[in-house]
């Protein structure tokens, strides 16, 4: 039996990567082809055909009972949230450590916060975070409290 993933959403192209390791059907529906994705997006995805929020949700709720379960990355968070899906979401890189739902969450070592969210926008990711079935963190990333010798030394100006 193979199990079929819904993946919303693929940063770096990690479930590309995922899918040519195993017998599981991953199906990846990512955000349009634009920007760094010219140069960055596997071939082998299908794509939104915009950013409008209400078209995407709309996208899923079309193909979602075709799938087992889903798997999200960065905004597919969301999009599997406001589409009623049971989704485990993975987190690459620092994404989680400085959260959309924490009042202008930051990073250790840098001073201006990096979301500015009002409440209503905190309070809906809150309930996206707590919706999933799980989170994955995929791996342990640089700790920047590294001394500034160290630092510019590793990142010149």
């Amino acid at each position: 039996m193979t199990i079929n993933v819904l993946a919303i959403g693929d940063v770096g192209n990690i479930l590309s990567t995922l899918r040519k390791f195993t017998e599981t059907k991953i199906h990846i529906i990512n955000s349009p082809k634009d920007d760094a994705g010219i140069f960055t997006y596997d071939d082998n995805y299908e794509l939104f055909e915009n950013y409008k929020i209400l078209d995407q949700v709309k996208k899923i709720n079309e193909i979602k009972n075709n799938f087992d379960f889903c798997i999200t990355m960065g905004v597919g968070e969301r999009i599997a949230y406001l589409a009623d899906l049971n989704y485990v979401s993975l987190y690459v890189g620092r994404d989680i450590d400085a959260p959309r739902f924490i009042k202008n969450s930051t990073e250790k070592w840098f001073e201006q916060p990096i979301h500015t969210l009002n409440f209503l926008e905190r309070r809906f990711y809150r309930r996206v975070f707590d919706s999933a079935v799980a989170h994955v963190r995929c791996r342990r990333t640089l700790d920047f409290t590294l001394s500034k010798k160290v630092f510019e030394k590793l990142y010149p100006a």
